[in-house]
């Protein structure tokens, strides 16, 4: 994990989101997120993060040149402890 700034944001290397995530490996992720609050993770830059918590603002851009993906998904399961 490397800090992208001191309390906001961090990114994550050496974890595949892909596989099946030991108990550790998702302790460690959740302590990053409850801390950075927005995780980035490669492939393709995934971001996570809770957007009631992170505040932003809408940025000018020309669609004509800058394309911008943003999809959302929703994870059941129980609130870990």
């Amino acid at each position: 994990m490397r800090p992208l700034a001191r309390n906001l944001g961090a990114a994550i290397a050496g974890v595949d989101l892909a596989e099946d995530l030991s108990e550790e490996v998702f302790r460690a992720l959740y302590r990053a997120y409850l801390h950075y609050q927005v995780l980035l993770f490669p492939p393709h830059e995934l971001i996570v993060w809770d957007n009631r918590c992170v505040l932003h603002r809408a940025t000018a851009y020309d669609p004509l040149t800058q394309g911008r993906v943003i999809r959302r998904c929703t994870v059941l399961g129980e609130v870990p402890a």
